[in-house]
């Protein structure tokens, strides 16, 4: 299996063999993944991203959307030289979905793309009573990735490119936190309903009450991990919000450790997240400080819009003593 690099240069469609076909002017269409990180650890949660543009000069039909819904026709399928192969099913979709709308949606203009982000963890087998889960990158290695959309009637699908995704052996207290969450998940613990369970996403999953225990004795462990840093952002999301135990004071500080890393996915959400909580708190200056910052340091995330329209109606809230 070629090592290609971790931020590999994507490719035109591949269009798939067998199952649905690629009909018509739809087939023109190019739908892509790629990896946010530039850097990638054994175990660390992997964001992607799935573009679809119309890269033809002239506007093209589409049954698909990004719209802001749940569900969608989009599937990813994994395949590992150390693992089991199968479908992933995303962790979050943060902003937006993709949605098979049927025929009769607006066409896509000539040079429209749309894209959304995904986090992916683990694969779950099917099992004769649970899912066995998996971690796509579980060690230092290789895994493919390919993302395949369907379209709402069945008859039109596109697999994008394969991604190639390398992560590199920890060092330091990287590699101190690795092997202390190699030995976590071969443990279980009772869920907030009493039911035995496993530590899979450990790292990034928010109030997750069975969790936070030993997420807080992670980050004391291994506070200047890049590991940490999903730990800083998941407690920090659930204490901010009035969760947990931690208080909102030490969520904002959490979130601020997770919103300083530029190499870091969730790095804008925290951003976002703490723009949200100090309009709560009804402290706009600091507010806005965090709203540039994320302008700053992350132009065109999905997170500046609702950011900036949460400043603007705290801003003239405070004008009008509204």
């Amino acid at each position: 299996m070629p090592m290609l690099a971790l931020l590999a240069a994507v490719v035109p469609v591949i269009l798939a063999s067998g199952g649905p076909a690629d009909v018509g002017p739809m087939g023109s269409l190019t739908f892509r993944i790629s990896l946010a990180q530039r850097t990638l650890l054994p175990m660390e949660p992997m964001q992607v991203t799935l573009s679809l543009a119309n890269e033809t000069p002239k506007a093209l039909p589409t049954q698909w959307q990004f719209v802001p819904s749940s569900g969608g026709p989009v599937k990813f399928t994994y395949w590992s030289a150390k693992g089991p192969d199968g479908d992933v099913a995303p962790n979050n979709w943060p902003h937006a979905n993709l949605e098979a709308i049927g025929p009769g949606t607006p066409p896509m203009p000539a040079g429209k793309r749309e894209t959304l982000s995904a986090t992916l963890t683990m694969i779950a087998i099917p099992g004769p009573e649970y899912p066995t889960c998996y971690h796509l990158l579980p060690e230092p290695g290789t895994c493919k990735i390919m993302a395949t959309l369907t379209s709402a009637d069945g008859r039109v699908q596109r697999d994008s490119n394969t991604l190639t995704i390398t992560a590199a052996k920890p060092e330091g207290e990287d590699a101190k936190a690795y092997e202390y969450l190699k030995d976590l998940h071969t443990q279980t613990i009772p869920d907030a309903a009493g039911r035995a369970t496993s530590y899979y996403g450990f790292l990034d999953t928010p109030f997750a009450p069975h969790f936070e225990a030993k997420q807080e004795e992670f980050i004391k462990k291994f506070p200047t991990s890049r590991y940490a840093l999903y730990v800083y952002y998941a407690l920090g999301y659930t204490y901010a919000m009035g969760k947990g135990g931690g208080g909102v004071e030490k969520g904002m500080e959490y979130l601020e450790k997770a919103g300083a890393a530029k190499d870091f996915p969730p790095a804008a959400k925290a951003l976002g997240i703490l723009v949200e909580t100090c309009i709560k708190r009804g402290d706009l200056k600091k507010a806005q400080e965090h709203l540039a910052t994320l302008k700053k340091e992350f132009p065109g995330s999905p997170e500046i819009p609702e950011a900036e329209s949460r400043v603007d109606r705290a801003s003239r809230e405070s004008r009008t003593g509204g």
